[in-house]
């Protein structure tokens, strides 16, 4: 992800990766995430700001 992200901002190609994270049938659960979370802080989605916080 690292890579396409530093080829001139490749979103597609990171869409792609995220894609083949979501249906890696080895990939912990954990590493799931993680990656997933890099990814949200690298796109600026925020989406992981209120984990961990009741609803």
């Amino acid at each position: 992800m690292r890579d396409a992200w530093q080829d001139d901002l490749d979103v597609p190609r990171v869409l792609d990766v995220l894609r083949e994270v979501e249906t890696e049938p080895d990939l912990p659960d954990g590493a799931r995430f993680e990656t997933y979370a890099y990814a949200d802080r690298l796109l600026g989605l925020d989406l992981t700001r209120d984990l961990g916080f009741p609803s």
